[in-house]
């Protein structure tokens, strides 16, 4: 009415309503008639005619008979009007009295409540005096308990009017809310709760959500207000609750729940759990939207609570359960309801609660009151001990998520998930199928984003290790998901399933997981799954030969259900791939199953039971063989069917037990007379079996079981048809290693067959033989076995024979050789004695001789005397060949690489040494004759050809290279050996770029890590290495050879050891000179510290080397204050005597270059060493001071001969410093000396050898007949050392002075002295006058003396010659060193 008013006069239609409808009868329809009043009046149509309105609501609240229903209509309709009115208008502060004094008055909720409503509308007209005067005094009315409830429901209106036309900050800012709080709060006065949730009632029916943040606050408050002790208080708190949940936010429903259901869990007390148990019932009464909301998780809390202890609280469950059924809508479902409550509350009627939901048919959409009690009901039972009940629930939740709306429905998923992923699992398949058909209900209903975390746990679960079944459930259950959400979904799924159902890498779980996806999805997706079969198979026929079992399982499901699924379309897709791998496959497994499921697929085709096989067992025959295979022609045509059967028939005898048996009941299912059916197989199984002949041995054999089945079946009418078929194969390259092969095992099987086609089949077999291909050379040598067999060895020799004049065309043919090879193989002991003279014959082929070597080694061993020279041959016509040469010497030598070396040894040309050295480089092993090619070729060095020496060279640095380093320190003795009797210089080690490079692996080795004998030996023999080699070939090899020797001065080697590296590195010293520089430092260290040394060899050797170093040194002071220092310190007689020998050697290499402060230091020294106690110390210093006198300027040596020569003649050190200084300088001594020198020499040679030695270097260096006879009176001193030392210079005397008054003066002393009884006086004597006669070149000087010498003498001469002179001529010279006794030696 009040719609329809708007449109027409408001007159009347207020008159109407004053008139007749405020005072009805019937209280509900006074009720409407006012709020529609109000509603109308409190639109814009009555703005033209306010004045007439206000008036005859006026003339009617006037009326003397008016009744309080027409007074109150009155007044809610003066209200509604006055708020069209400004606010400063009396008339509405005048209206506001009226209806504040209505709302007091008035009994019936809802005309108050629509009095309420326009109240807000005239507040303006109210200060802030009057509005606190009124609010006080209405709070004062809602919380006093004496008033009538409809007056305090009045004033709690008139409070929320308020509030609602001053704005709801009123009700913070006048302390209404806190009000409120402490009245529900104050458990003194029942009164006082009552008021407060009237209050806040009235205030959230005209406020509605924007009280909701006060209505969380109160929540505790109301609940507690549910279980007070007032009647009163409780009924105000339903009716409270009913209107908050009636207009309650989906935002103020997630605040207000979690604090009811955390009351409802953690209260102790029974009423608080009553009290929120009746709150939550409220929620009864929410808006459908924030229904769907709350109730996922309000009635599991229900059903938790229907088990309470308490009768109250258990029965307040109930009853919100009933409430919750009595707001559902859905009419498909109302007369379950009671049955679904009862299984609500007692679970053993969940079965009849399912059969009835299952007989019922559902056709309109269910709410979420509807669904809040059904899907509880549900997850019960998914979670049933009956296999039958969860697949009726499953089915029930498939049908149910097909009616649901996905925002209801979304709330249960996780409650729902949890017992369906264990129906998933489920060992029945009729449960799993159940449940993956209610996922892909759910899935379609709420999308895939919403399932994704389901999606997740299937593909985790998919791939997880555990029993197959829950494989088998995540895989169903996956595929019917995605099958839900659409077709478009394979064209990312198919790639991935197949990548990872194919990928060998992945553990074998995952790999059987999307197996078992390939089960199912064909199912899934029906027929749009036919578009992706192409792509599924190869994972499929792949995890047909998985190691593992479940995968093969998981395989064999998937490619049958393609077949009983997709049978037509098989037979395009999978055909191929079952043919392959029926015939192709490497593994048995494939094979297997490729037969299998063959079978299947003909067995469908052909229309027979195939009883036994996986699909059709339980079938009946439909067809006899033969019109099965008239069938599979028509199904796959002639070509294709003979196909297909051949490869059963080669299957049939397959390796593999299971394939072959699988094979036969297939092959006897279809074929009733196999001779006939295999005739006409014919034509199409020889072209697989020459392909399975060209593959690999695998093959080859299952090939060559398939011909002799063929033979056993057919006899030998298969031989006439196969030989044609060969030849032609034997024009195709592709084809000829499958024909030969053919060839051979029909070759095999007649030995009369072979001889009558030996002549026809040698040629093709011969150009087979070279063949560019590997494989087919092969198989000819092999075809030639059975031809040998039957006709003899001829058949051999004549391909070798034809073989090797190719070669003599095409020498480097490859192919040649290695049919040549080939052929030889197991034939070369047989054909050696007609091959070898050929090939032996110049000119020689290497390449042929590798050939034969290879395949005949021991054979050749034999035959060495001839091979060798042949080699040799081969390498001086063409030198490349060399290495060629030696594999083949070291083939036929085997292990025994002595007889090869040593026929190489006997050859005496240089090529010989060449190959030997390439020999030697690859035979082993070669340390047993390592010590017996050492002197020959350390011989072979000294060669006068280069070649000889460069082959020699390379010869031996191979021979050390092969051995281990423990091998080589004992070949250090020999090397030194045969180094030693070699003569310098020795060409092969002065090879430039070369030198003693091939020597220094083996003696560096020995030299660093043998034993004592093997060090000493190895320094020794550097030694000789560097005497006879040249300083250019030296100087690449310097660093290598000093390094070592170095270093092992350091290490503890025995003396003769380190004796035999000082004399190395003396002699390095000596012949490199500047090249040792960058050694200057370690060399001194070492050389220095070995001067010390308590051997006395070592030391010797240290001062020698330290005489070389000391030329090299730029500062030699520096050497010379070490030697020093090392003199002062030592305590040792014998050391100081090497050390002062090591100083003289130093001041000799020095020369000029030692500073004069670096003489006077060591003259200071060599003062204190001439007064030590030992004679040879002090002779020694001796010596050093002439040595340095000698090399000094004019003054030092002026000085110095001065000194010498006033020094006492009985003086044996001065007169030796005499001597050396004469030796070393004669004619400067005589410049500074003068015939002082000579009185003292004159004075002292009676008594003194030095005297004598002194005179002795003096006349060897003037000449001075007085003199002369001086000396030669001193040969019959009385004193023996005296006289032999004088005897000892006639000698050099002798060979220097060719005058006759020099031999007149000596001979006759020198006759006499042979005559002395001191036998070293003789001897002297006796060598001196055979120098003089220069016997040892015959007897001219001794004819030229004899007439000079008196009568007497003469006689004497001839008799002393004839008995000892001549005899004496034959000992070898004295060198004019052996005169110094100062020179030290070993």
């Amino acid at each position: 009415m009040a719609a329809v008013a708007k449109k027409v006069d408001p007159t009347p239609v207020l008159l109407m309503c004053v008139e007749g409808g405020f005072e009805d009868r019937n209280e509900t329809v006074r009720a409407a008639m006012v709020t529609a009043a109000v509603q109308w009046l409190d639109s814009d149509a009555v703005q033209g005619q306010l004045t007439q309105l206000l008036a005859l609501l006026e003339k009617h609240l006037k009326g003397d008979n008016a009744s309080d229903q027409l007074r109150l209509g009155c007044v809610a309709c003066l209200g509604s009007l006055a708020g069209h009115l400004p606010a400063d208008d009396e008339r509405v502060r005048a209206a506001l009295a009226q209806l504040f004094t209505a709302l007091l008055t008035v009994n019936d909720v809802r005309v108050q409540e629509s009095m309420a409503t326009v109240a807000p509308r005239l507040m303006a007209s109210l200060d802030d005096k009057k509005l606190d005067q009124e609010l006080k005094r209405f709070e004062e009315l809602v919380y006093n308990g004496d008033n009538p409830l409809h007056k305090r429901r009045g004033a709690a209106l008139a409070v929320a009017a308020a509030v609602k036309g001053k704005g709801v900050a009123l009700l913070k800012n006048a302390a209404i809310s806190q009000r409120i709080t402490d009245a529900l709060d104050d458990r003194k006065r029942s009164a006082r709760r009552q008021g407060a949730l009237l209050l806040v009632r009235a205030l959230h029916l005209l406020l509605g959500r924007l009280l909701e943040p006060y209505v969380v606050s109160w929540a505790s408050s109301l609940m507690h207000c549910f279980s007070d002790p007032t009647r009163e208080v409780r009924d105000a708190a339903d009716e409270c609750t009913r209107t908050l949940m009636a207009q309650l936010s989906p935002h103020g429903v997630k605040l207000t729940l979690p604090k009811l259901l955390e009351a409802l869990v953690k209260e102790d007390s029974w009423r608080a759990k009553k009290a929120a148990v009746d709150m939550l019932s409220a929620m009864a009464f929410l808006a459908p939207r924030q229904l769907s909301e709350c109730l996922p998780s309000l009635v599991p809390c229900l059903l938790d609570t229907l088990a309470d202890a308490h009768p109250g609280v258990a029965g307040a469950a109930a009853d919100a359960l009933k409430r919750i059924a009595a707001v559902a809508r859905a009419p498909d479902l109302q007369p379950l309801l009671p049955a679904l409550l009862d299984a609500l509350q007692q679970p053993d009627k969940t079965a009849s609660a399912l059969q009835g939901l299952m007989s019922t048919r559902l056709s309109q959409t269910l709410d979420a009151a509807a669904l809040a009690l059904l899907l509880p009901v549900l997850q019960r039972a998914l979670a049933d001990r009956s296999a039958e009940t969860r697949k009726t629930a499953a089915q029930a939740l498939a049908a149910v998520a097909g009616l649901t709306e996905a925002r209801d429905l979304q709330a249960y998923l996780e409650r729902l998930w949890t017992p369906l992923s264990g129906c998933l699992q489920d060992p029945a398949p009729e449960v799993r199928y159940a449940s993956a058909r209610s996922l892909r209900a759910m899935c379609a209903c709420l999308g895939e984003a919403e399932c994704r975390s389901i999606l997740e746990w299937l593909k985790n679960k998919l791939c997880a290790e555990g029993v197959p079944v829950d494989r088998a459930g995540a895989a169903q259950g996956l595929a019917e998901m995605m099958a839900a959400v659409g077709p478009d979904k394979l064209i990312t799924l198919v790639p991935s399933v197949v990548s990872a159902a194919g990928n060998a890498n992945l553990p074998w779980t995952v790999r059987d997981g999307y197996l078992q996806l390939l089960v199912y999805m064909p199912a899934a997706f029906g027929a749009t799954f036919a578009d992706y079969l192409d792509a599924s198979l190869a994972p499929i026929l792949r995890g047909l030969a998985d190691e593992n079992e479940c995968v093969r399982e998981s395989a064999m499901l998937a490619a049958q259900r393609i077949i009983v699924l997709f049978a037509d379309k098989a037979v395009q897709l999978l055909l191929p791939a079952l043919e392959k791998g029926l015939v192709d496959s490497d593994n048995w497994r494939i094979r297997a199953a490729s037969v299998q499921l063959l079978g299947d697929l003909l067995f469908r085709l052909a229309g027979v039971s195939g009883r036994g096989t996986t699909e059709a067992a339980d079938e009946a025959d439909t067809a006899t063989p033969e019109l099965s295979l008239e069938k599979l022609s028509d199904s796959l045509g002639p070509q294709r069917r003979d196909r297909i059967m051949a490869g059963l028939f080669i299957a049939r005898q397959d390796l593999a037990p299971h394939v072959r048996s699988s094979a036969g009941h297939t092959w006897k299912s279809l074929v009733a007379n196999t001779a006939r059916v295999l005739r006409e197989l014919l034509p199409a199984l020889f072209p697989v079996l020459l392909e399975m002949l060209a593959a690999d041995k695998e093959r080859q054999e299952l090939a060559e079981r398939t011909l002799d089945e063929l033979q056993r079946r057919l006899g030998d009418r298969v031989l006439p048809e196969l030989l044609p078929l060969a030849e032609k194969a034997l024009g195709h390259p592709k084809t000829k290693r499958a024909a030969l092969a053919a060839l051979t095992h029909a070759l095999s099987t007649s030995k009369e067959y072979a001889l009558a086609l030996a002549d026809r089949l040698l040629p093709p077999i011969t150009t087979a033989l070279a063949d560019p291909d590997v494989e087919v050379r092969a198989a000819a040598a092999l075809c030639l076995d059975p031809l040998q067999r039957a006709v003899g060895p001829r058949v051999a020799e004549e391909c070798a024979h034809k073989l090797l004049a190719l070669l003599a065309v095409k020498p480097d043919d490859e192919c040649a050789l290695d049919g040549l090879r080939q052929l030889l193989s197991g034939r070369a002991k047989v054909m050696l004695p007609s091959l070898l003279p050929a090939l032996t014959t110049s000119p020689v082929r290497a390449n042929a001789l590798l050939v034969l070597a290879e395949v005949c080694k021991d054979a050749l061993q034999r035959h060495l005397a001839r091979l060798a020279p042949a080699l040799v041959d081969a390498v001086r016509a063409k030198p490349d060949d060399v290495a060629l040469c030696a594999q083949v010497l070291v083939l036929a030598c085997g292990d025994e690489p002595r007889s090869g070396s040593q026929e190489l040894l006997r050859v005496a040309r240089p090529e010989a040494v060449t190959l030997l050295a390439a020999f030697l480089q690859r035979a082993r092993p070669l340390d047993d004759i390592a010590s017996e090619l050492l002197p020959p070729l350390v011989h072979l060095l000294a060669n006068e050809q280069q070649q000889a020496q460069e082959g020699a060279w390379e010869a031996i640095k191979a021979l050390l290279a092969a051995l281990s380093p423990p091998q080589l320190p004992p070949l250090a003795t020999t090397l030194r050996h045969s180094l030693r009797n070699a003569r310098a210089p020795l060409p092969g080690l002065c090879l430039l770029k070369r030198g003693v490079g091939c020597l220094l692996p083996a003696l560096r080795e020995a030299l660093m890590n043998g034993d004592a004998e093997a060090r000493e030996a190895a320094a020794a023999a550097l030694g000789e290495a560097v005497r006879l080699s040249s300083p250019e070939a030296l100087r690449p090899d310097v660093l290598n050879l000093t390094g070592p020797l170095i270093r092992a001065l350091g290490d503890r080697l025995s003396p003769r050891a380190r004796a035999a590296v000082l004399a190395t590195l003396s002699s390095l010293l000596d012949r490199l000179g500047p090249a040792l520089k960058p050694f200057l430092p370690q060399l001194q260290t070492s050389l220095l510290k070995a001067a010390i040394d308590p051997a006395r060899n070592v030391r010797l050797q240290a001062a020698a080397a330290l005489r070389g170093l000391t030329g090299l040194h730029p500062r030699p002071e520096s050497l010379a204050a070490e030697l020093c220092n090392a003199l002062k310190s030592s305590t040792d007689a014998a050391i100081k005597h090497t050390v002062l020998w090591a100083l003289r050697g130093a001041i000799e290499a020095a020369g000029d270059r030692l500073p004069a402060a670096a003489r006077n230091t060591v003259s200071e020294v060599l003062k204190a060493a001439l007064a030590d106690a030992d004679q040879d110390v002090t002779t020694m210093a001796a010596a050093c001071v002439g040595a340095m006198a000698a090399r000094a300027d004019e003054d030092f040596l002026r000085n110095n001969i001065l000194m010498l020569c006033d020094t006492s003649p009985d003086t044996p050190s001065s007169l030796a410093a005499l001597a050396i200084l004469i030796k070393d300088a004669p004619q400067r001594a005589l410049a500074a000396g003068g015939d002082t020198l000579t009185q003292t020499l004159t004075s002292s040679i009676a008594t003194s050898a030095w005297a004598v030695r002194a005179l002795g270097f003096l006349l060897l260096a003037v000449d001075d007949d007085r003199l002369l006879a001086l000396l030669a009176k001193q040969v019959s001193n009385t004193q023996d050392h005296v006289a032999i030392v004088a005897a000892g210079f006639v000698g050099p005397l002798a060979r220097k002075a060719a005058a006759d008054s020099s031999r007149k003066a000596l001979v006759p002393a020198l006759v006499n002295g042979t005559k002395e009884r001191n036998q070293h006086v003789r001897a002297k004597c006796e060598m001196a006058l055979v120098d003089l006669l220069a016997l040892r070149g015959g007897d001219d000087t001794l004819q030229l003396v004899l007439p000079i010498l008196d009568s007497g003498m003469k006689d004497s001469l001839k008799e002393c010659v004839d008995k000892t002179l001549r005899r004496r001529a034959k000992d070898k010279q004295d060198q004019q060193d052996t005169l110094d006794p100062s020179v030290l030696s070993e």
